[in-house]
């Protein structure tokens, strides 16, 4: 069991240590060559047997570059009648009296809408002359596209072939070092290692043909993958795994590709070749020495495997390397280091033990295999915990190799830390826990029931504590943690001398509305890896086109991120994906909002080429997105932590963007109603063979079938859906079950009045439960479209 940390000095110590290995991990000193890059000119090692330099670091696509923000506070202040006499505009909208007496207490107001994209309102407001309100949500979304797709036309068009080729010719010298291998136990690890590959290999391509040796191994953990029932150890590493992990999601469900990427790095990134597993009881029982001595001889095999296949295969020396840093370092540069020892830890080590791996002999000696393992022990262990572990056992069981591994990001840590055991018979954690430990008081003032659970008030001290202590470097090392640092400026008290809208609370509130539904966007991107008529009133003055919301700090991080993403994605030559040029504009964009909201902040009057800009403000959010011509849709979900005690998940989702009108000063204060989208943003749970899917998400929201919006948004959140609680959404969401794509056949599908599963390959099915095995193997696939046309029954 993880012991319970309490305040006090006992705090700075661990936070220096979580410091000191996040250090490490940025600077590359952990980890051989992880300088790798993509493309010409990357520095790739000769797989010879001469030492790995550990010292080369920090591993970096682009560089981080800061845009300084300038302006005096000094914006208009004023108040709002509570007839809304002294709202210029007030009649270019039809308010109800509940809309109006929201502005008048607290200057804003939102409500749902139908609108599928956040470009739609601001569209609408250009053709119908409705003063544009600029959201910080309307802009974050904006970047959720483009980093979306940036990381999938990577995984699509670069690194699924690339790692199909990979897991081809490490099945050829696994299958080569099962034969040549007189050792038989180690024999057995080589063989392991060529069911491993297989695996991943078939998950690639499903006509490829499985080496009849494994063959009945393959299937077994194929049937696995395919059923997603949950927890077993009942195949060939009888390791306890999740296999509803292995449910597509995200934007791994947009096509048949995708999802057979995901499959096979999310099997690459969660089997661990373990030093010290804790399967059996007690801890100290032979078995576990025994497994993990077998663990990690496939560990050191495959790595050799690596070095062998340009001897064995006449293929570019640099290349298995390089197809393999291709996928690990560009995930690094998007999400962060890997929480899991690496393949350049390993390598490291193998040049330190043995003199020539080659030697079978040398290589399968067990003194040789005894110092390898005691000196992997002392590399840095996983900081999450991110599968199945009983009370009684440590993290560190956890601790070994993973071929591609799953990336230390804050938001996780912080949920492994406010979670039991940390945190005791707390199963579920909030997505408030992460803006409470960025330093959001409102967050923590929200979660004022979760402090009866004994250990979290320490537990988030602790943790409030080590984020305030991150540098720059630590924010900076990878877009994941940069676009966390971006959206923290929302969560900070105002200043006086801000506009007025921006001083009450329920702004405060707005504020963690739009920062969970960025963060949900977030997770949702990387989740393989850890969104009136009116009429004119004669005799007022007439409003400026619109209104930026004022936070320059916000669009000058969303600057940096566009430059980090961009200047990365050029240095490595990735220009045949379409999306360097609208980086570019976004970057633009978002300087140009930063310019003017900082006119706004010191009650400077806007130029003609602003109030053009914030006319149309729609076009260009529309045009830098590009998903017009993809029939594009906001609303996503995202399921963040597992509760394995209960079987149930956590999901974070966005719906459809909501319309938020704000009273607004222009620079003479002068107040004019302005209109933007925001997010809606959900949280409720599932079952863990259940995961949802965008497709079943927004099935949900055509049916009005969502689960209500948290409860301390409905003093500004107006119309259905505004409040209630999280297990609310539980029951709501058994009503529908999607498995992504594949096989439409209705055989083996029989009708039911109660929970629903999904079956591993049928494609919708609400209010059924799949008998199994009928339908787990299908071939047929059809587009997204005609899939959201269909009804709502399985064949």
């Amino acid at each position: 069991m993880r012991s319970s940390r309490l305040p006090g000095k006992e705090i700075s110590n661990r936070t220096l240590a979580v410091l000191s290995i996040l250090i490490l991990l940025v600077s590359g000193t952990t980890g051989a060559l992880v300088g790798l890059l993509f493309r010409s000119g990357a520095y790739v090692p000769e797989p010879s047997y001469e030492p790995l330099d550990v010292s080369i670091g920090p591993w970096s696509f682009a560089n981080y570059t800061e845009f300084k923000t300038n302006y005096t506070l000094n914006a208009p202040q004023y108040t709002v009648e509570p007839d809304l006499s002294n709202v210029i505009n007030r009649d270019y909208f039809a308010l109800t009296d509940e809309m109006m007496q929201a502005i008048a207490d607290h200057y804003f107001v939102a409500v749902p809408t139908d609108f599928k994209m956040f470009y739609d309102i601001y569209e609408w407001n250009h053709e119908n002359e409705i003063p544009s309100f600029v959201t910080s949500d309307a802009i974050l979304h904006a970047y959720h596209v483009l980093f979306d797709l940036s990381l999938r036309g990577l995984e699509e068009e670069h690194f699924a072939d690339g790692l199909y080729s990979l897991m081809l010719h490490m099945v050829k010298v696994s299958l080569r070092q099962y034969h040549e291998i007189s050792d038989p136990l180690w024999r057995e690890c080589a063989k392991k290692n060529v069911a491993y590959f297989s695996v991943a290999a078939r998950l690639l391509n499903s006509s490829w043909d499985i080496p009849e040796v494994v063959a009945p191994w393959v299937e077994n953990v194929l049937l696995l993958i395919r059923s997603a029932s949950g927890f077993s150890s009942q195949w060939f590493m009888q390791q306890t795994l999740d296999w509803t992990q292995f449910i597509p999601r995200g934007h791994y469900t947009k096509s048949q590709r995708l999802e057979q990427y995901f499959k096979a790095v999310m099997w690459l990134s969660r089997v661990a070749f373990r030093l010290k597993p804790q399967d059996f009881f007690p801890l100290d029982n032979p078995l576990n020495l025994e497994r993990g001595r077998n663990e990690t001889a496939q560990a050191i095999l495959l790595c050799v495997a690596m070095r062998q296949l340009s001897s064995v295969y006449s293929i570019d020396s640099l290349e298995p390397m390089r197809q393999w840093a291709t996928v690990f370092d560009t995930i690094s540069f998007f999400i962060g280091a890997s929480d899991d020892l690496s393949l350049y830890e390993y390598q490291a080590i193998i040049d330190t033990v043995y003199d020539n791996p080659r030697n079978y002999t040398e290589l399968t000696n067990p003194s040789r295999l005894g110092v390898f393992m005691a000196t992997a022990d002392n590399l840095r262990p996983p900081q999450i915990l991110s599968c199945f572990l009983e009370d009684f056992k440590s993290i560190t069981g956890t601790k070994g190799l993973r071929f591609l591994g799953q990336r230390f990001v804050p938001d996780s840590y912080v949920f492994s830390e406010l979670t039991h055991s940390q945190v005791p018979f707390r199963c579920l954690p909030k997505a408030l826990d992460i803006m409470a430990a960025l330093g959001s008081e409102r967050a923590w003032e929200l979660l004022e029931d979760e402090k009866s659970y004994t250990n979290y008030t320490e537990q988030m001290m602790m943790l409030r504590e080590m984020f305030s202590n991150f540098t720059m470097d630590s924010w900076t090392q990878s877009l994941y943690w940069l676009w966390l640092y971006s959206f923290k400026t929302l969560l900070m008290k105002p200043a006086p001398g801000h506009p007025s809208f921006m001083r009450v609370s329920e702004w405060v509130n707005k504020q963690l509305v739009t920062c969970l539904g960025t963060w949900t966007e977030l997770r949702h991107d990387t989740i393989l890896y850890t969104k009136q008529s009116y009429s004119y009133y004669y005799g007022m003055p007439t409003p400026p086109p619109g209104y930026v919301e004022p936070v320059p700090e916000l669009f000058a991080r969303v600057a940096s991120l566009c430059d980090m993403l961009r200047t990365g994605l050029a240095a490595r030559q990735i220009d045949d994906i379409d999306v360097i040029s609208k980086l570019e504009d976004l970057q633009w964009l978002v300087l140009r909002l930063k310019s003017i909201s900082e006119k706004e902040l010191s009650g400077v009057a806007l130029d003609e080429s602003d109030e053009q800009l914030l006319r149309n403000i729609g076009d260009y959010i529309a045009d830098i997105e590009g998903t017009k011509r993809e029939g594009g849709r906001a609303a996503l979900v995202a399921d963040v932590h597992t509760d394995s005690t209960t079987g149930t998940v956590l999901e974070e989702a966005t719906g459809n963007p909501m319309c938020i009108i704000v009273a607004v000063p222009d620079h003479e204060g002068n107040v004019f109603l302005a209109q933007g989208a925001m997010y809606s943003h959900y949280e409720f749970t599932v079952p863990m063979s259940n995961r949802l899917s965008d497709e079943a998400w927004w099935l949900m929201l055509e049916g009005n079938e969502t689960p209500p919006m948290a409860d301390w948004v409905s003093s500004f959140v107006l119309g259905d859906g505004a409040s209630g609680s999280l297990e609310e959404g539980q029951s709501l969401v058994a009503k529908l079950a999607v498995a992504s794509w594949g096989d439409l056949r209705a055989e083996g599908c029989l009708q039911h009045n109660s929970v629903w599963s999904s079956c591993g390959n049928c494609l919708v099915v609400v209010g059924f439960q799949c008998e199994a095995p009928a339908v787990l193997v299908g071939t047929a696939h059809i587009d997204r479209n005609t899939y959201l046309s269909r009804s709502r029954s399985c064949g």
